[in-house]
């Protein structure tokens, strides 16, 4: 038997003598949409069940060829119908849920944010945030700090009797020992600001914690600041996307709500810089006016 969400068109196929007789109250592991549903009596002839009070129940999780793909981490994520790869490290390893989690957020954030747990402990997304980001960050330094000139021997010959390696290497082991510490404090930052716009702008719908989650995933966009030059912004843009996303499917709002509540600390800094400007160009003429007069 074929059950279809009314709400987000979630199906899946089960066996039919897993549906009672009688009706039940069905649970979409996707959008947790409750809604009644009957089986369809293939022989006439039988009796009707008896009446009785609504069972609930929850879709068997499947994975099927339309939803599965070749990855390990979408098939266990799928076969466990909610939670992401990272939710399923005993299984698949540290290593393979952190890759599929990155991937699946990074080219997949609807359907990866529509599966995401929205309740439970603050410390499962956090953990992936921290080696996410504070990797992402070693890297990206680590790549900064190789000298172009190693591309041109002329000026690889001024790196002679320098302490380049020296200098960096000390730098080096610095952002190892304070990265996780910066995930951290941008973690809890950027979580408790940008869901105090989402209570402004009405769109607060799960809680800190969802958003807390997507935050955490979204530290995904910091793979993609490990490209020379380009890289930063290429992820810094992404994430606007990742967090927009994220924040629609995870508290059931509008995406055009999340964006402007991701856009609105920007905007109230540029009100503020330009109230600031106003002030202090009234304050230069008020000086200039009263020097002429005297």
């Amino acid at each position: 038997m074929l059950i279809t969400c009314p709400q987000c068109n979630f199906s899946r196929d089960i066996p039919d003598q897993k549906v009672p007789d009688r009706p039940v109250h069905a649970i979409c592991p996707k959008c947790h949409h409750r809604f009644e549903l009957r089986r369809l009596s293939t022989q006439p002839s039988e009796a009707p069940a008896a009446p009785g009070p609504a069972k609930e129940m929850e879709f068997p999780h499947q994975p099927s060829e339309d939803t599965v793909g070749s990855d390990p981490g979408d098939r266990v994520t799928m076969s466990a119908g909610m939670g992401t790869p990272w939710d399923h490290r005993e299984k698949l390893g540290v290593i393979l849920s952190i890759f599929s989690t990155s991937k699946q957020a990074l080219f997949s954030p609807g359907s990866f944010f529509g599966r995401m747990k929205t309740t439970g402990d603050l410390g499962t997304p956090l953990g992936f945030a921290i080696i996410v980001g504070s990797i992402s960050i070693i890297i990206s330094l680590i790549v900064s700090a190789l000298p172009i000139s190693f591309l041109n021997p002329l000026e690889l010959d001024g790196l002679a009797g320098t302490n380049w390696a020296s200098d960096h290497g000390k730098f080096l082991v610095y952002a190892i020992l304070f990265a996780p510490l910066l995930v951290i404090l941008d973690q809890f930052v950027s979580s408790g600001i940008l869901h105090l716009c989402l209570i402004i702008l009405g769109g607060n719908k799960k809680g800190f914690g969802c958003t807390f989650s997507v935050v955490a995933y979204s530290q995904s966009y910091t793979v993609l600041t490990i490209i020379p030059i380009i890289g930063y912004i290429i992820g810094n843009i992404w994430r606007v996307v990742m967090l927009t996303i994220g924040l629609a499917k995870s508290h059931g709002t509008s995406s055009i709500r999340t964006f402007f509540a991701i856009c609105l600390p920007l905007i109230v800094v540029m009100v503020l810089i330009i109230i600031v400007m106003v002030a202090f160009a009234g304050f230069l003429a008020a000086i200039f006016l009263k020097g002429k007069e005297s």
